[in-house]
């Protein structure tokens, strides 16, 4: 956060603390949160679709959040943003 000088692109970054350290802690504490909902909802879809498709000699063939398939933190944002974010 501090090489991508995070706080300067904040609009009000005292809503994050009184101090840069505590500004730092907050918003990094945020993403955090924030990343686990969604990791949290992905797996939730993935064991609602392999519980859709229980019957299927290969329920396994719906998990996609396997190491195998997930690499990187780059493949995760993009299944939320390029994705799930389509209407």
């Amino acid at each position: 956060l501090r090489t991508e000088d995070v706080l300067y692109h904040l609009y009000y970054p005292k809503d994050y603390g009184e101090t840069e350290n505590e500004q730092y802690f907050n918003v990094a504490l945020e993403l955090a949160i924030t990343w686990l909902n969604r990791i949290f909802f992905l797996k939730v879809l993935e064991a609602k679709l392999m519980n859709y498709n229980a019957d299927d000699s290969d329920k396994d063939a719906f998990r996609f959040l396997d190491s195998d398939k997930v690499e990187e933190f780059d493949t995760i944002n993009t299944l939320c943003f390029e994705v799930l974010a389509e209407s």
